[in-house]
């Protein structure tokens, strides 16, 4: 933002038209503004922020009393500014409400306020709005602050800077994000407290950790944890006098453990003396038992000696007797081929006798029956071929009977035709001659129609009258 010239009509303290032109002051980069008080140093400062957001800062804006007591009543209060923003030249002419002489009468009028933005180009000024509303948001799009901001960082008048500078932090903090790009320190927070939370997370896993751990030691060595270790115990601390105490517990369970090993050693040589002694009390055992049961069972196949005597002279009588079951057994399959063999000789005679004609079965005769059957064999073909064509002859014959009696019936509707031909050119012969007549008849027809509607017509006036 660059301000080249500044206009106050009948503003604040000056009656008159006061122009300062800035680009001449700012020719070595700075300049001054100087006088004593109420000389009108502010109401400079008042006119830039009344030109651009149309109020002035501090209480002077909530007075709402920008026209000058000493301006006569023809001159109009009124503010230009020429400034540059955004790479865009500006020429600013705002108007506030103001009272001013009717033009007809006496008294006094209310003027509403105005404002005018123009741009430059290099044809000359071009406008750009004439509505307040239109004109200060295209102002407010290019400076980019609000008029308390704009007050707080750009003009800074009267201790305003000490209320910044008193204001809250998140106050101050949103007006220099406004103002200043801080978006790279903001990514660098954002990762850094990011980073913040990841270690944190990995902290506290650690912690979960080695109090697992802890418990876990004290759970397998069967000793309690010490009251010094309670916080890393609950993952409150780090571990610091974690080690000691766990390479204090590992030495005392190492030597637990090569005591354990000696007596579990001692105790191993001991049960597997007293193994061996338990085979041999087993085996002695088995052999008892063994002992005990060929005793009983003699006593008991004593006791039952008398029963066993028929049973073996039973069995003495099969022993001989097994030489002739094989020759029983071969003397009942020949009785049974024998029957089989006679049925079968009853069958093929009977056989025999059903194609023989009673003659006596002979070589002869036998090659001749085959050569008989053979030759009626190949007149099997010409069998069937001599029953399709005894059925195709049948079908043939229901067809003609069929078309025999369709060609009847069509000679008897073929004789009716004359009489219908007949009656037919009757009937042509009436409609040509009611054609004739319709014209005739037609006209008869409007005739006597245009005569009804008279008649009607007629009869409506006698009723009339």
């Amino acid at each position: 933002m660059r301000v080249h010239r500044l206009a106050l009509t009948a503003f604040g303290p000056f009656a008159d038209q006061v122009a300062v032109d800035l680009d001449d002051l700012g020719r070595d980069g700075l300049f001054l503004l100087w006088g004593p008080t109420g000389a009108g140093k502010t109401t400079l400062l008042d006119g830039i922020v009344y030109a651009l957001y149309g109020t002035v800062p501090g209480a002077r804006g909530e007075e709402k009393r920008l026209r000058s007591d000493h301006a006569a009543d023809d001159v109009r209060t009124e503010v230009e500014c020429e400034v540059t923003l955004g790479g865009e030249r500006l020429l600013v002419v705002r108007r506030p409400e103001q009272q001013r002489p009717k033009r007809r009468g006496t008294g006094l009028t209310t003027e509403q306020a105005k404002l005018t933005v123009q741009r430059w180009t290099p044809e000359g000024w071009e406008p750009v709005s004439t509505r307040i509303d239109e004109g200060s948001e295209h102002l407010r799009t290019r400076l980019g602050l609000s008029a308390e901001q704009f007050c707080q960082v750009v003009l800074l008048p009267q201790g305003d800077f000490a209320r910044f500078l008193r204001a809250e932090p998140e106050d101050r903090g949103r007006l220099l994000r406004t103002l200043f790009d801080v978006g790279r320190f903001a990514k660098v927070e954002d990762w850094l407290d990011e980073q913040r939370r990841a270690a944190r997370g990995l902290l506290d896993e650690a912690r979960l950790s080695v109090s697992t751990l802890l418990a876990r030691v004290a759970q397998v060595a069967d000793v309690e944890v010490p009251e010094e270790l309670a916080p890393e115990l609950v993952g409150a601390a780090t571990a610091a006098h974690a080690g000691a105490w766990v390479h204090r517990v590992r030495a005392e369970v190492a030597g637990r453990l090569t005591e354990r090993e000696a007596a579990a050693t001692t105790a191993a040589a001991e049960v597997a003396r007293v193994d061996t002694a338990l085979a041999a009390a087993r085996v002695e055992e088995q052999r008892h038992a063994r002992r005990d049961k060929a005793r009983a069972d003699l006593a008991r196949l004593q006791a039952e000696a008398d029963e066993i005597v028929p049973l073996r002279a039973t069995l003495d009588a099969a022993g001989r007797a097994d030489p002739v079951r094989d020759v029983l057994e071969a003397a009942g399959r020949a009785a049974l081929a024998a029957e089989a063999a006679e049925e079968e000789l009853a069958a093929v005679r009977r056989r025999w006798a059903a194609v023989a004609g009673g003659r006596a079965a002979d070589t002869l005769l036998s090659r001749s029956l085959r050569d008989e059957v053979a030759a009626l064999r190949t007149l099997l073909p010409d069998v069937d071929r001599a029953a399709e064509l005894a059925a195709a002859v049948t079908r043939t014959s229901r067809q003609v009977r069929t078309l025999t009696a369709q060609c009847a019936a069509d000679d008897a509707e073929a004789a009716g035709w004359p009489a219908r031909l007949a009656e037919q050119e009757a009937v042509v012969e009436a409609a040509a001659a009611a054609d004739a007549r319709l014209a005739g008849v037609t006209a008869t027809l409007e005739r006597t129609r245009s005569a009804l509607t008279a008649a009607r017509r007629g009869r409506g006036c006698r009723w009339a009258r």
